[in-house]
């Protein structure tokens, strides 16, 4: 069989006589259409087709079908021509256009099915991360809340430290001008020598904070207020805690000296009142249970030997620049914590 030849045939059912002349135009142009001009030319009737190609005779019918297929698929003008010359019947195959029609509409629909569902992942995607953005906001509303409610509990112990440190700072100037002969050796100097060694420390709550960080700090949206935060938390507060290697703990700096210059008060008649940020008040001596009095202040044994001694001068000297520093770092805290409280205000 010749398999690169595609087979026209003029058998006419009505006549069963071949229409040579009126054909071979028309196979010439499709067979020249096609790239097969160099081919034999073959213008057989059915019997004629079924000898020279070995086929059975109903095949023939087919075969010229199948020509004619291919040729509507190709080139539908030279069909028109052809169906009009040889009067054949065209089998429809799914390359004929009635199935080209079909698949045509079955593209359509899958390309429409894939359409929804891709609209649908696409909805379904923007929803999701639209149902998150709401959970992280209500994260970062609840936060920020616990956050500020901390940050107001912190500012209270802040405050009542810096009371302490700046009464402090003051018995150090009062005691820095005894011993330079500025200031005569008073009973108030009992207070002063005490409130020198006292010291204070933040014991911060973060609770918020860390609860911040398992969200991410970046939940704060606002750049000024999670900078705020950072600092406060990340910079202040360490700075401020017990342990802080920065400068010593002012009571056990002087207490080796103390110990052996200074003896504690109990002259019940000397009162001392100290004014908390709060309008609290605590009054010295007062009660503390079964007759017991605290008493407040420290009494030098030997006054005049005290303000000659070189050895308290150089503690004194330097405790004041760890007062002044440990004052100063607080006063700053306090102002970064009401200023990221004020921003919260503003922002929630």
């Amino acid at each position: 069989m010749h398999s690169n030849l595609f087979i026209l045939s003029d058998y006419d059912t009505s006549s069963h006589y071949p229409r040579k002349a009126s054909i071979d135009k028309v196979a010439y142009q499709l067979l020249r259409a096609e790239g097969m001009v160099d081919l034999k030319l073959l213008m057989l009737t059915r019997p004629e087709s079924a000898d020279y190609f070995g086929v059975a005779p109903e095949c023939f019918d087919l075969m010229r079908g199948c020509l004619l297929e291919y040729l509507t698929y190709k080139d539908k003008d030279l069909l028109g021509t052809a169906d009009s010359k040889l009067g054949v019947l065209t089998y429809h195959s799914p390359y004929h256009p009635v199935g080209m029609k079909n698949f045509s509409k079955q593209l359509a629909k899958y390309l429409i099915e894939i359409t929804i569902i891709i609209i649908g992942v696409i909805i379904a995607f923007y929803f999701t991360k639209y149902g998150e953005q709401l959970n992280r906001n209500q994260n970062e509303r609840d936060v920020i809340a616990q956050i500020y409610f901390e940050l107001e509990d912190n500012l209270n112990d802040l405050e009542a430290d810096f009371l302490i440190h700046r009464i402090g700072l003051f018995s150090h100037l009062n005691v820095i001008n005894y011993l330079d002969g500025k200031k005569p050796y008073s009973d108030s100097l009992i207070m002063d020598f005490y409130w020198i060694t006292r010291d204070e420390y933040i014991f911060a709550n973060v609770t918020g904070y860390e609860n911040l960080k398992t969200f991410g700090i970046n939940l704060i949206k606002d750049d000024s207020l999670r900078n705020l935060v950072t600092l406060v938390y990340n910079h202040d507060f360490p700075r401020l805690a017990k342990g802080s290697t920065l400068h010593p703990d002012l009571n056990a700096y002087l207490s080796p000296f103390y110990q052996e210059h200074f003896m504690v008060n109990r002259d019940t008649s000397l009162e001392y009142t100290l004014t908390f940020p709060d309008s609290l008040q605590i009054s010295y001596p007062r009660d503390i249970g079964l007759g017991v009095k605290q008493i407040i202040g420290y009494v030098p044994i030997d006054p005049a030997a005290l303000r000659r001694n070189e050895e308290f001068r150089f503690l004194i000297t330097n405790a004041l620049e760890f007062r002044m520093y440990k004052f100063s770092f607080y006063r700053s805290c306090i102002d970064n914590v009401k200023e990221a409280m004020q921003r919260i205000k503003e922002l929630y």
